[in-house]
């Protein structure tokens, strides 16, 4: 995980797009590689959605940092 970023997606990613679905604020989905990117700029002060996705994801490829 990248620890200057509270939220980051790994490479195990497998673009299901769950966390695009239930935090769209945070997660998008990348159309070059098909899987999920955290977007630039966004405002990772609430947590609670990126918490939401991670526990979501089917491959644990969201990593929060608190």
């Amino acid at each position: 995980m990248d620890d200057s970023k509270p939220v980051s997606v790994t490479d195990a990613c497998i673009g299901c797009g769950i966390c695009a679905t239930i935090a769209p604020d945070i997660f998008e989905m990348n159309p070059e590689t098909n899987k999920s990117d955290v977007k630039t700029g966004v405002n990772l002060t609430n947590l609670e959605k990126a918490k939401e996705a991670a526990e979501a994801c089917p491959v644990a490829a969201i990593e929060v940092k608190e």
